[in-house]
């Protein structure tokens, strides 16, 4: 089981694999893609409804970091931020009529 990357600290570096499982899971919408020659283009967002942020990264470690601190930057109230707890209680108005009550 993956660490969630609220979870990892400075001394343990996001793993690629890691952020990429938290990103779906939090329905963020990004792009990979390697260049043989290049390293990867990494890009927050999708064809679809645009692209947010973008960054040509040397390795997946950079790949991971850039990935994160985007998400964290243009989704602050996300699931992927908060951590699915903290989301859902955010979210969830059932949470919200039992705290009136």
């Amino acid at each position: 089981m993956s660490t969630h990357p609220n979870q990892m600290s400075k001394k343990n570096p996001l793993d690629l694999g890691t952020v990429i499982d938290a990103l779906y899971a939090g329905e963020i919408n990004f792009s990979i893609t390697v260049l043989w020659d290049g390293g990867m283009m990494v890009k927050l967002g999708d064809e679809l409804n645009g692209f947010l942020v973008e960054q040509e990264c040397r390795n997946a470690f950079e790949a991971a970091e850039f990935l994160d601190a985007a998400a964290r930057q243009h989704f602050p109230e996300s699931s992927y931020v908060l951590g699915r707890e903290d989301w859902k209680q955010r979210t969830d108005p059932s949470e919200e009529r039992h705290k009136n009550n």
